[in-house]
């Protein structure tokens, strides 16, 4: 991570803290009690006003650090939603390219979100397929996808070429599949 993006993220964090409580806080203060300190509030009234301006700018500050590409708390809020009410089986997180990753030397990543729930070998084998910079652009036609416990990860094979590995991680009432696309292989398999 650059220095300037985790900045913003530390921008992002401090005025959304002051939207959602501090100034959710005043402005509740001014409606309940106005010009005048010594007037009476009910605490339920108080706290009630306070409650829905704290979720106004909570809900505001995620769509701003969604659009500001800072903080992807509402797309994954939106997209989750979609996935449980049965509109998809699967979406698409982040598109990395790891070229100055020593670690994945040139490989790129897909990051796809799916439900507890799923098989995770059979979605993984439907999210390649339906992948058409992948499967179609590269040619790739019998895709196997398999599970090995040893190292508790997935691999995509097309015959006895390994074209991906797939990293598991669980995270809440989803998971995160990460795809290390080999893009050498892949480009060997495009020209031959």
């Amino acid at each position: 991570m650059m220095r300037g993006e985790n900045n913003l993220k530390v921008y992002y964090l401090a005025l959304s803290l002051f939207l959602t409580f501090f100034f959710a806080h005043q402005i509740t203060h001014v409606m309940c009690f106005g010009r005048y300190r010594d007037k009476k509030c009910k605490k339920k009234k108080f706290y009630f006003i306070y409650g829905f301006w704290v979720v106004f700018f909570g809900i505001l500050c995620t769509m701003m650090g969604s659009a500001s590409g800072v903080d992807h708390t509402f797309d994954y809020g939106m997209n989750s939603l979609e996935l449980y009410l049965g509109k998809k089986n699967y979406f698409e997180g982040n598109v990395i390219y790891a070229e100055d990753d020593y670690k994945h030397n040139g490989d790129f990543i897909l990051e796809y979100y799916v439900k507890n729930t799923e098989d995770i070998e059979i979605i993984s084998k439907q999210i390649v397929e339906e992948n058409v910079f992948i499967f179609r652009a590269y040619n790739l036609s019998d895709i196997n996808v398999v599970w090995k416990s040893v190292d508790d990860e997935l691999y995509v094979y097309g015959g006895d070429e390994l074209y991906a590995t797939i990293d598991v991680e669980r995270k809440g009432l989803l998971v995160k599949l990460s795809f290390y696309w080999n893009q050498e292989k892949l480009n060997q398999n495009m020209g031959g």
